[in-house]
């Protein structure tokens, strides 16, 4: 069982700080930062779902001083190209609907609270941004996050004329270089937001009430026997009658579910009208199912792409010999009077 602490979800210890005389008070905000950097940030969309690919200029082509009449040797530049990867940041605000029933002032309690979130998360896009130090070294820690600047620029400008890094002077440590300059733009510094996002920044979802793991409330059993029973008699006549006969069985009862999905285009604009996710799920023998088996195939080239055609007749043959294998007895194809299923 999980445990709960002061500081994973809302509590009456936390709400009584933040009320008197049946109030709420303003909460004076003392560990609050200013970022300039993030406020000046260049924000461009990406040229991937999760990722940017980005390609750089490594070295120009040389060039030559030469006398009048005179030859000169063809060069030409280098450029590298890397793929950034998008981090996402992200908080949960939790707190129990008899503690937020007791507020005088819901609305306002919620508000000061999250203030608190965004404060936190402006703090740590900053602290990403110039980057982690673990034991004098530059790491990118936790693996989700983006590499910040210490990891790219890791050389003082004394040495690197391209590094745009100064030192402050100490010579016996390698942690405390003091300034970066950044220049954001197109073409120079600029964050990232993932293709297909419908917005960029700040997003605040409410999701009302929920229930989580712990609460007295939460059933043990996510569908009643009376509605798995119902669920599973409806997959059967899939088979029985529907689009999923393909995958029917004369030894064995079989329920499934076919599923046809449009893939998005290689451009990402939309959804091909040409290829698409082809999926079967069948479970079997019914009405005392021992095996599941799921067949998705993307993109399929022949027999058309509709999941009963291309994935079920794959499901029924895998089903089959599996179930023999096992030495499943056998069972009528037809239907099959289900009773209490759990």
């Amino acid at each position: 069982m999980a445990t709960n602490t002061l500081t994973n979800r809302e509590n009456l210890v936390g709400a009584a700080r933040m009320t008197i005389n049946n109030e709420i008070i303003n909460v004076a905000e003392v560990l609050n930062e200013v970022n300039d950097p993030i406020a000046d940030a260049h924000i461009e969309r990406a040229n991937g779902m999760v990722s940017h690919t980005v390609t750089r200029r490594t070295a120009l082509p040389a060039v030559s001083w030469i006398k009048v009449g005179n030859g000169w040797d063809a060069t030409t530049g280098t450029s590298n190209q890397a793929v950034e990867a998008i981090g996402q940041l992200k908080a949960r605000y939790l707190c129990p609907k008899d503690v937020m029933d007791l507020q005088p002032n819901p609305a306002k309690y919620r508000q000061n609270q999250e203030r608190a979130y965004i404060e936190s998360m402006a703090q740590e896009l900053s602290n990403t941004l110039i980057g982690n130090i673990s034991s004098n070294l530059p790491v990118q820690d936790p693996p989700e996050e983006f590499a910040g600047l210490n990891l790219r620029y890791t050389t003082l400008s004394a040495t690197d004329p391209t590094a745009y890094v100064i030192g402050n002077g100490d010579t016996s440590a390698t942690d405390d270089t003091s300034i970066w300059f950044i220049q954001w733009g197109p073409g120079k510094v600029y964050l990232t937001y993932p293709r297909n996002s419908s917005s960029v920044g700040l997003q605040r979802e409410d999701k009302g009430l929920v229930y989580t793991a712990g609460e007295p409330s939460l059933s043990n059993r996510p569908l009643s026997a009376e509605t798995a029973g119902e669920v599973l008699r409806m997959m059967q006549r899939v088979v029985t009658e529907g689009t999923g006969r393909p995958a029917r069985l004369d030894e064995y009862a079989i329920a499934g579910k076919t599923g046809t999905a449009q893939l998005l285009r290689q451009d990402g604009r939309g959804y091909s009208s040409s290829r698409y996710l082809s999926t079967f799920i069948g479970v079997a023998p019914v009405p005392d199912c021992r095996i599941v088996v799921l067949v998705s195939v993307k993109a399929p080239t022949r027999n058309g792409y509709y999941g009963s055609v291309v994935a079920a007749p794959v499901v029924r043959n895998i089903t089959l010999r599996t179930l023999r294998h096992m030495n499943v007895p056998q069972t009528e194809s037809t239907d099959v009077a289900l009773g209490e299923t759990g």
